[in-house]
């Protein structure tokens, strides 16, 4: 190799060298939120959400985002509120998604961005619906929960989840969930021919917020199981049940 081949070489490396560092500390960027090119006071237009939605939903990788494949703009909630602190607000985009073939009930798309300085995606996820006035500060702290109630008719069965989230110190912190499934009127019509003596066919819970001195730190659960008991007839089966019943406090100002 003569010395001007290898001064060729030299700089071909060096300009490799440089293009890898920079997309390095790109990814870098995009893999901890920060968007440079973002302007928060165009979020509230359709192109400019319909944009950064689907670059979100490029990034194969973001495995809180299974089966959304587009996003429709025409059903979409922006709300700016205290969702990480009670000192900055942070604006909480919730799109309609389009999940293809998929049967997913969690068809909305939630990206939740700080504009305080540099615009920053703080967190994105594939959620069921829920309405701005399910985005309550339940615990008095300042900060928003959001509260998810819903229920479906699915598989053969009654099915329903109620959760309770907030985003403080910008991260999804899950205060209370559970869910409810039920094949009693929901299910098959002969249930004496789908059951057998032993098996759960239904498990529910009742929740209620407890309001305490303005704060709603304690929910009171009652957990109800039915167990198939036998029966001739749909009618029979159903007042033979056997019922376990549970009734309990969850706190959620820990």
């Amino acid at each position: 190799m003569n010395l001007k081949t290898k001064i060729t070489y030299c700089k071909l490396l060096l300009v490799g060298l440089i293009f890898l560092s920079l997309f390095n500390c790109s990814n870098s960027m995009r893999k901890h939120g920060a968007v440079t090119d973002l302007n928060c006071d165009s979020l509230n237009e359709k192109k400019v959400v319909y944009s950064l939605a689907k670059s979100i939903l490029g990034n194969k990788d973001n495995k809180k985002i299974w089966s959304i494949v587009d996003v429709d703009t025409n059903d979409i909630l922006i709300v700016d509120d205290y969702f990480t602190n009670s000192g900055a607000k942070s604006k909480l985009l919730l799109i309609r998604g389009n999940v293809g073939s998929s049967t997913d009930s969690a068809d909305y798309l939630l990206m939740l961005i700080n504009c305080s300085g540099t615009p920053e995606i703080i967190w994105t996820e594939q959620v069921l619906q829920f309405y701005e006035d399910a985005i309550m500060d339940l615990n008095g702290d300042g900060i928003k929960e959001i509260l998810i109630s819903i229920e479906e008719r699915k598989g053969g069965a009654c099915n329903s989840v109620y959760s309770v989230f907030n985003f403080k110190n910008n991260k999804k912190n899950i205060l209370y969930e559970r869910q409810s499934r039920s094949v009693i009127g929901c299910g098959s019509d002969d249930m004496i021919q789908a059951y057998t003596l032993g098996d759960t066919i239904s498990n529910s819970y009742d929740v209620a917020h407890l309001k305490e001195q303005g704060r709603t730190c304690r929910i009171r659960q009652v957990h109800t199981i039915k167990i198939y008991n036998g029966g001739k007839t749909n009618t029979d089966m159903l007042e033979k049940l056997k019922i376990l019943r549970d009734t309990s406090y969850v706190n959620l100002c820990l």
